[in-house]
Formats: structure tokens, C-alpha cells, sequence
């Protein structure tokens, strides 16, 4: 079982494959790759965010009771 990453973790991964692809590629299927690579992490960041509303959420609810 993997430790879940963070959300600096996730980021700084997701900047590295951009500026992948934002350089030179050649290899067409590397590119798909990067995407694909890309796409998981956006949406382990999507997930992280609404983790956090809904935690953030609560609190309050909890705050004004």
C-alpha cells in the first residue's frame, strides 16, 4: 500500500510533466504518456480539494452551531 500524497507532492508532479510538455518532444507516444500521467494527477488534486471543502465545511457548520 502506497502512502497517499500530499498536495505540494501532487502539484510539483503535475509542473514537472507541464514542463515536459511544454519542451521538445519527440517521441509521440512519451507525450501521450505525459497526458495520461497528467490526467490521474488532476484528478488526485480534484479529489484532495473536495476533501478539503467538505472538511472545511464541517468545521464551520460546527463553528456556528
Amino acid at each position: 500500500m502506497t502512502a497517499k500524497k500530499s498536495y505540494r507532492q501532487l502539484n510539483a508532479e503535475l509542473n514537472e510533466i507541464i514542463f515536459q510538455l511544454e519542451g521538445n518532444i519527440d517521441d509521440l507516444d512519451k507525450a501521450i504518456e505525459l497526458h495520461g500521467q497528467a490526467a490521474k494527477i488532476i484528478v488526485q488534486l480534484e479529489t484532495y480539494l473536495q476533501e478539503v471543502k467538505i472538511a472545511v465545511d464541517k468545521s464551520t457548520k460546527n463553528r456556528n452551531k
